[in-house]
């Protein structure tokens, strides 16, 4: 298979059409910048091949732009020599429409999946495109062929995996090892199972047995020790001197803790009193400073409002005056105006004269165009009559090919299933054999289609006939089936031969070239249509019959006399503007002044309502001077009070010392009483333990138990006796197979080969099982596949792709190689190398490398594609 063009439509980042053509087969490869779209052209040909129209997938979803729309993808791609196109539309609207280009034949919908499916191989596994198909970040993983894609790939080397792991025999022998194995151990990390397992824990039951039993003995002389060590310490605590010392301390820490705090107490009733008193003083001292303070505001108002009265006349004459230079500046800016515009009218009727000249210059260009353009059109109508009569496209070219290699294969596989007769003369025999009476050559094959009569001179006649197989009749009648089709088609084509058919082609092809002339020159002198470049000419013709007023001036005067009005309307406008500036400032002073009174009069209005009448004003400020002097005596007393009381109050820390102390006196009788209790528990719980240790009989059970743990141990270590001797036999089974997979991999490794020698000369890959490459062999050592570099991890990843695709092309089952931006990790000499590999590679498939590494593949060669940003049918 090989992939031709890609087009796609509201796909991920191309919500425009979008097409990339002109894929060789060969090796193709799209370098462009991050972001340009290359991994949705990846997504896109991976999805329209191998997903269903009709699919709901979350990947297929994923396709749709961010502002909505119905993915639309379609490719062109080869099978053989056969070229198809397929469309599919996901989402919204949907279809699939695949096309044979040569005939023309169309399969729809689920027909076209179905379709595609069996041409690429896609059913059953057959074909390995996941194998092959390489997304970002994938390229450094190993190529690890899945379950599918490794029968696949064994039905191309065309071998049994049982044939060459040991024989069915040993494959039987091998299968019962371990299905007995099995029955013992596990088969991952081999833990015991069925009676191994059994037997093992049965060991380990008597080992905790026996221990439980020599603990008990242990437990029993413990609990004696506990049992004399708690009457000991509960006779100490049941002491009647310590118990009446413990209550002592309570009493004592108890009584020092109420003196204290009847003490803290009192100093907070003074300290109140104190508040109380500071408080009134307060409001005492305030109110008479109140009273001063307006006063003095009302002298200082006094002295504002005149002054404010002489700043608004002011204001008042400043405004009036500015008002009258902003009227006259208005006047000379409207006069200023109408010269400009006068001005301004005569430049455009100027400019109208000499606009005029220029369109009857443009004007006979265009003639000259319009007629140039009909004699190409009258060409395009001449190509197209003579491609109308001539049905020899391309396509149809190429599928008369088809048939006539189709027919020589047929006939050289006639020739090949037909028996044949070679002649060895000895010296001086030459030409005594003769076959129908034509002497035979040495070593020259006679086909035997039908009777044959032999005579051999000297000896005799003898008659050899073909046999008369079924196939042989069928190939026969199929043979002439096709030479009949082919003369068919010939004559549709109105061709004799294929010669005579190539011949019209060539004539067609002819005749599109004239037509992409005529074309492209017409779309030269007529970008827009015949009909547009027409109207385009009569729309001047109109233009230059108008009639034109009669003007003296010249441009350049016209433009003296607009820049004098427009330097004069300049200088007018900033004259208006200045006086309208100075205007608004001095109507703003006027206002500010006005404000300014109106405010000074209100406030002096409020602080003379606050204030007592004029006379009384001296009787009522002396009232309120003795109120704070008396408050002030008042707060002193207080004062002294406070101090002499807090005095007698402990500090905090004293405090805190009294509450630790009746505190740690409370806690050590309840602890005590808590031990005791404790004891008691513990003395009765020894007892009870010991009485239970004695009732059990724990030292018989100890006895048997240990002569029972010897059987049980001969036992097991007769189980891993037979556990390692099967463990051999697999083993030993496995290695005959290994060796026999070495020779199932040959194919591999040979495609692989010359790859491989071009980056890394002197390494082999080694293969595991399932065809994943496990190590790399080289200077003498094995290296694991995972503890390679990042970089020669991707290389030998995409190498053994490419090897495992060689291998299928050359198995008759080509499929290109894709590879999204790969090679990541390689160093610049590494990137050569590699790409003399893709180069060898690609002539047996194609390969299309997607890279944002401009500048290092620039270079390198290749075919180079590109995304065109243009609508498709």
């Amino acid at each position: 298979m090989k992939i031709r063009a890609i087009r796609l439509r509201e796909v991920g980042c191309f919500s425009e059409p979008v097409v990339v053509e002109g894929l060789s087969g060969g090796l193709d490869v799209l370098a462009d910048n991050n972001e340009a779209g290359k991994s949705t052209l990846f997504r896109a040909v991976r999805t329209v091949l191998l997903e269903k129209h009709s699919t709901a997938k979350q990947d297929v979803e994923a396709l749709r732009p961010y502002r909505g729309g119905a993915p639309l993808i379609e490719i062109d791609f080869e099978i053989g020599k056969t070229a198809y196109r397929l469309r599919k539309q996901f989402l919204s609207a949907k279809s699939a429409l695949l096309t044979d280009l040569a005939t023309g034949a169309v399969k729809r919908n689920a027909d076209a999946d179905e379709e595609v499916f069996r041409l690429i191989g896609a059913d059953g596994g057959r074909h390995p495109y996941g194998l092959f198909w390489v997304a970002q970040e994938e390229s450094f993983e190993p190529a690890a062929p899945d379950e599918r894609e490794r029968a696949a790939l064994a039905g191309i080397i065309q071998r049994e995996v049982a044939s060459i792991t040991g024989g069915r025999r040993a494959q039987a022998i091998r299968n019962r090892a371990q299905e007995s194995l099995d029955r013992l151990v596990t088969r991952q990390q081999l833990k015991p199972r069925g009676d191994y397992a059994q037997a093992l824990k049965e060991r380990d039951d008597l080992l905790e047995a026996i221990a439980r039993g020599e603990g008990d003995n242990r437990k029993a002389e413990s609990h004696f020790q506990a049992l004399a060590q708690a009457r000991q310490k509960l006779a100490a605590l049941e002491d009647p001197q310590a118990e009446a010392e413990r209550q002592q301390a309570i009493d004592a820490a108890s009584k020092a803790l109420e003196t204290a705090e009847r003490a803290r107490q009192q100093a907070d009733k003074a300290h109140i009193v104190l508040q109380l008193a500071e408080e009134s003083f307060k409001n005492a001292e305030r109110k008479a400073k109140d009273l001063r303070d307006r006063l003095e505001l009302e002298q200082r108002l006094a002295g504002d409002i005149a002054r404010a009265q002489e700043k608004l006349t002011e204001a008042e004459a400043e405004a009036k005056r500015s008002g009258q230079v902003f009227d006259e500046a208005q006047l000379r800016l409207d006069e200023a105006r109408r010269e400009q515009q006068e001005a301004e009218k005569l430049l455009e009727q100027i400019r109208v004269c000499e606009a005029r000249q220029r369109l009857d210059s443009e004007l006979g260009t265009l003639r000259d165009r319009l007629g140039q353009a009909r004699q190409a059109q009258d060409k395009l109508i001449a190509a197209r009559g003579a491609l109308s009569r001539n049905k020899l496209t391309p396509a149809a070219i190429k599928a008369l090919e088809t048939e006539d290699r189709n027919i020589a294969i047929l006939r050289a596989g006639l020739a090949a299933a037909a028996p044949s007769v070679r002649v060895a003369y000895e010296a001086g025999q030459e030409g005594k054999v003769a076959a129908n009476s034509v002497p035979l050559m040495e070593n020259t094959p006679v086909i035997i289609h039908q009777p044959t009569e032999f005579h051999i001179a000297g000896i005799g006649r003898m008659t050899v006939s073909p046999g008369e197989a079924a196939n042989m009749r069928e190939q026969s009648t199929k043979l002439q089936d096709m030479l009949d089709a082919h003369q068919r088609n010939l004559r549709t084509l109105g061709a004799a031969t294929l010669e005579d058919a190539r011949h019209l082609a060539r004539e067609r092809s002819d005749a599109e070239e004239a037509e992409r002339s005529a074309q492209d020159q017409l779309k030269i002198l007529a970008e827009k249509g015949l009909d547009h470049l027409q109207n385009a000419v009569m729309a001047l013709e109109l233009q230059v019959a108008e009639p034109l007023p009669q003007i003296a001036m010249t441009l350049a005067d016209g433009m003296e006399r607009f820049n004098a009005a427009k330097q004069a309307l300049d200088r007018a406008t900033h004259d208006r503007d200045a006086a309208q500036a100075a205007k608004a400032e001095a109507d703003k002073a006027r206002v500010a002044a006005e404000v300014r009174s109106i405010d000074l009069h209100k406030r002096m209005l409020e602080v003379a309502g606050g204030l007592p009448p004029g006379g009384e004003r001296a009787g009522v400020l002396a009232a309120l001077d003795g109120e704070a002097t008396k408050t002030r005596d008042a707060m002193t007393a207080a004062q002294t009070d406070f101090e002499s009381k807090t005095g007698l109050v402990p500090s905090v820390d004293e405090m805190k010392a009294l509450v630790v102390r009746k505190t740690r006196a409370i806690e050590a009788e309840r602890n005590a009483r808590g031990e005791k209790e404790q004891l008691g528990k513990a003395i009765a719980n020894a007892q009870g333990q010991l009485t239970q240790i004695f009732d059990s009989g724990a030292g018989e059970k100890l006895d048997e138990n240990k002569e029972h743990l010897v059987a049980v141990t001969a036992r097991i270590q007769r189980l891993e006796r037979e556990v390692a001797e099967l463990k051999l036999l697999i083993e030993t089974l496995d290695a005959c197979a290994a060796e026999a997979r070495t020779a199932f991999f040959e194919p591999v490794v040979k495609g692989l080969k010359p790859l491989l020698s071009l980056v890394l000369p002197g390494a082999e890959v080694v293969f595991g099982e399932k065809f994943t490459p496990e190590s790399l062999s080289r200077d003498g050592r094995q290296e694991e596949f995972e503890r390679l570099s990042g970089g020669t991890r991707e290389q030998i990843a995409i190498l053994v792709r490419l090897a495992f695709a060689r291998l299928a092309a050359e198995a008759g089952r080509p499929a290109p190689v894709f590879l999204d931006d790969a090679l990541v990790y390689a160093d610049d000499t590494r990137i050569e190398k590699l790409f003399d590999a893709l180069q060898i590679a690609a002539q047996a498939h194609q390969i299309i490398l997607l890279t944002c590494r401009t500048k290092v593949f620039g270079p390198l060669g290749g075919n180079a594609l590109r995304i065109e940003r243009r609508d498709f049918a």
